[in-house]
């Protein structure tokens, strides 16, 4: 049963461990269960060829020049779809074994394995000099163990680029309850439904967004890496990102990564794009 309570656990910490594997146990159940799920999420294609994408086009950018290339949670492959030049240096990875069989018919020159096991890669320490995840890490129950593994697959001196919502910096969360029941406090007013309607509506500007806060200034000094242990996505019809669940925060990631890499600073038009996007782009 989903309620409003912001039940965010720190995925470091080892007494949380239990109650993290029951969830990695509950999304892998959602995931084989649900056959739409990869089509629900594929809206994203074209991106790769919009320019208004800057964060898809700076990875195309910077794609170039390396010659073996991965990317951590792949579904369709879609930017195979539309630059075929990448498709011999090409790796990819994801959950569905039946879509891994699909990708390789699609494109032979590449490659893709399976994971059959949440946050362990299925390729060889320093296999690639490019690796790069898009809209995935926010999935994870474990992301410090997602960036460790996307570490260990990538050649010494190689880039890792992770781009993904930052929900802790813009103070929201796309699988906390608000209110008690789905939909924004618009569509409750329409309802009827006035008092959920106010509580959802203190819920999205006030309360979430306070606990943000407080969080993301604990995490600006230490890792916490959050994850929502109430999704909302086993209880309301699906939507993108009712399943994501850590409470993804760009200081926190790029902190982490800093001891394994030179973090770049950005190019002012991605700073422009993860600022009106409310998203990280983290190189």
């Amino acid at each position: 049963m989903i309620t409003r309570k912001i039940d965010w656990l720190q995925s470091i910490d080892g007494n949380n461990k239990l109650k993290l594997n029951i969830l990695e146990k509950q999304l892998a159940d959602f995931y084989a269960s649900n056959p739409d799920y990869y089509a629900n999420i594929d809206f994203t294609s074209t991106n790769w060829i919009d320019d208004s994408e800057a964060g898809y086009q700076e990875i195309l950018k910077l794609i170039s020049g390396s010659s073996k290339i991965c990317e951590v949670g792949c579904g369709s492959a879609n930017i195979l779809k539309h630059h075929a030049r990448f498709r011999p240096l090409y790796s990819g990875c994801d959950f569905s074994e039946k879509l891994m069989q699909h990708n390789r018919l699609l494109y032979p020159e590449a490659n893709f394995k399976f994971i059959n096991k949440p946050n362990t890669l299925p390729f060889d320490d320093e296999s690639f000099d490019f690796v790069f995840s898009v809209f995935v890490i926010e999935h994870s129950t474990d992301p410090s163990k997602f960036l460790n593994e996307c570490s260990r697959i990538l050649k010494p001196g190689g880039s890792l680029v992770i781009l993904c919502p930052d929900f802790l910096g813009s103070g929201h969360m796309t699988s906390q309850r608000a209110g008690w029941s789905q939909g924004t406090a618009q569509q409750k007013l329409r309802k009827g439904k006035f008092a959920d309607a106010i509580v959802t509506l203190f819920d999205n500007r006030i309360r979430i967004p306070f606990r943000c806060r407080q969080f993301a200034k604990k995490a600006a000094r230490y890792p916490l890496f959050l994850v929502n242990a109430k999704p909302v996505v086993f209880d309301d019809p699906f939507s993108p990102d009712v399943d994501a669940v850590y409470v993804t925060y760009k200081i926190e990631i790029e902190k982490y990564l800093s001891s394994k890499f030179k973090v770049n600073e950005n190019t002012s038009l991605v700073s422009s794009y993860e600022s009106e996007r409310r998203i990280i782009f983290c190189l």
